[in-house]
């Protein structure tokens, strides 16, 4: 019989948060410190989990659950790309992008069920991942002096 969704919520206990890679990085040679109009390129964002694994922990062998969250933002303009320059499929220079893939790890519940772990997980794990992305995007868009562009919201999760 499945657990309630408040119960089944509560069998993943939050461990840890933490980056497994990150990207952040203008393309070609456009230098947004000397572009007046940052506030018009187009943000396009992603967000995705591209799997879930188990592991035990070392010191006590407690499982751990872990969600792989990937969180990505490029900004464009309609401008038509120089030769070297990237491009979408509808013809759009890009112009900048960041990228992070992040780790979720949980700790299980005596009442977890397994078969439930990845439709559970895929719920919490983009909040839980969400305030560590946001800051890492903020510092690297004040680093690649992108301080004038739009940042994408976090995306509401049924």
């Amino acid at each position: 019989m499945s657990a309630s969704p408040k119960k089944a919520q509560d069998s993943l206990i939050l461990r840890d948060v933490y980056f497994s890679s990150t990207v952040g990085k203008t393309i070609n040679e456009f230098d947004p410190k000397y572009v007046a109009n940052l506030h018009d390129l187009y943000v396009q964002s992603a967000e995705y989990i591209d799997r879930f694994d188990m592991i035990f922990a070392e010191d006590d062998q407690k499982k751990i659950f872990r969600a792989f969250v990937n969180f990505g933002s490029r900004w464009l303009s309609d401008d038509a790309p120089r030769k070297k320059s990237q491009k979408t499929d509808d013809n759009r220079s890009i112009h900048a992008l960041i990228e992070a893939r992040l780790i979720v790890e949980y700790f299980l519940s005596e009442e977890a069920e397994e078969e439930q772990l990845p439709t559970l997980a895929s719920k919490l794990a983009f909040s839980d991942a969400w305030p560590l992305w946001k800051e890492y995007l903020l510092s690297e868009l004040n680093r690649l002096k992108l301080s004038g562009v739009k940042i994408p919201n976090q995306k509401k999760k049924s």
